[in-house]
């Protein structure tokens, strides 16, 4: 049996089976082919303890970490889940599926041709030879990534400062989230430095790849920890990066100096809020009159920070923000990529979908597999709470250019 079956048996003599983190697991409430976080984590490795063989599927755990969240005696859960899918076997989907950041840098550089068959009969032809869902839309590339659009910017010179942490997504799927994280910071008298940086690991991590997420947060960390041992706050807007840079690093993949990390790790609508509280957020914000519905993701949910972005968005005048509290959407990264998934993952956010396209037309959320898929699922528009913040600031200070 593999080391990394062997749990912390302390761990395991917390959990109690009393199954709450169960009744929140999205994938276990509709599939009777995964038993729950419970089974699938403290009992099976009881069971692997004891050399007892047993059958479960891991590969339908999202790892959206909810189990972690909901359990009232701290066990973690999520972690157990995660090393029990790194005994499944390794497949080229899944490597191509935990390396956005190497995909990302080639298809950018030919976005024309990627772009024109990522959708069409050439596009469904790859993903059937990948196992990846024909149904599912692939996300765009840009020409231009952020990180090279950033470096051709003129920076101004600001006192305070932070480091972005801009994600893969934002790198080469939608640079226009972090041209709005900029220029938001900026306009709260804030520069923002983005360094060279890989990839956080979040999506070889979610599928069991324990080693390659290992390798590459290592990589990241060592690329951010200078900044932060110089004092600055590292932000980032997409959660489940957050999720990473904060807990994970050091829970999940026990990385030295991880943990002293994470206190400077911040969501970019957290660390506004941190701003707000001591009377220094830039409130100039010009009125907005529309509704949107807003979905938490299951990885800001996670972080415990409550939601910071609702917070900053009730500020702007007209704004009706609406919590739309219907649960996970069921993209959970990589997950909704994968054929076999594709349909479970539509069946987990049926709720979800259903209020949407019943009650909005917009709808908010901090996550970019999320806003993935609302766009597919729904008739909305999905935005970046922070694309939204940068609106209201534009329309708030006329004078600004």
């Amino acid at each position: 049996m593999s080391k990394l079956l062997i749990p912390d048996r302390t761990a395991l003599e917390q959990c109690l089976k009393c199954n709450i983190c169960t009744t929140f697991c999205p994938v276990a409430t509709l599939d009777d082919g995964f038993p729950g976080p419970k089974a699938a984590g403290p009992d099976y490795l009881r069971l692997s303890l004891s050399f007892v063989d047993t059958d479960v599927d891991f590969s339908l755990c999202t790892n959206c970490q909810l189990c972690n969240w909901a359990c009232p005696h701290g066990v973690d859960i999520a972690t157990m889940n995660v090393k029990a899918k790194a005994q499944s076997k390794k497949n080229f989907r899944d490597w191509v599926l935990t390396n956005p950041q190497l995909i990302g840098k080639v298809a950018s550089k030919m976005s024309t041709l990627t772009n024109l068959f990522a959708n069409n009969l050439i596009g469904r032809v790859i993903k059937k030879a990948l196992r990846i869902a024909p149904e599912r839309k692939l996300p765009l590339y840009h020409k231009q990534t952020f990180l090279e659009w950033f470096d051709s910017k003129k920076q101004l010179d600001y006192q305070e400062k932070v480091v972005y942490f801009a994600g893969c997504s934002v790198i080469y799927n939608d640079p226009d989230l972090g041209k709005a994280v900029i220029e938001v910071y900026n306009r709260n008298g804030i520069g923002v430095i983005v360094p060279e940086q890989g990839c956080c690991g979040v999506p070889a991590l979610a599928n069991g790849r324990i080693d390659q997420a290992r390798k590459t947060a290592e990589k990241t960390l060592e690329q951010l920890k200078p900044y932060t041992d110089q004092g600055y706050a590292v932000i980032t807007a997409c959660t489940s990066c957050g999720l990473a840079l904060k807990d994970e690093w050091h829970r999940v993949l026990n990385l030295p100096r991880a943990k002293d990390f994470a206190n400077s790790v911040y969501d970019a609508s957290e660390y506004l809020m941190l701003l707000e509280q001591k009377g220094e957020l830039n409130q100039d914000l010009g009125p907005i009159q529309k509704s949107f519905g807003y979905h938490e993701p299951c990885h800001l949910k996670a972080q415990g920070i409550g939601k910071p972005s609702v917070q900053l968005l009730r500020k702007i005048p007209e704004l009706e923000v609406n919590e739309l509290d219907a649960g996970c959407c069921g993209m959970a990264g990589t997950y909704g990529f994968k054929k076999e998934n594709y349909e479970r993952s539509l069946t987990i956010g049926d709720e979800l979908f259903r209020k949407i396209d019943n009650e909005y037309e917009e709808v908010l959320t901090d996550c970019p597999t999320c806003t993935m898929q609302i766009n597919q699922a729904t008739k909305a528009n999905t935005v970046h709470p922070l694309v939204l913040l940068r609106d209201a600031y534009k329309r708030g200070e006329s004078s600004w250019e």
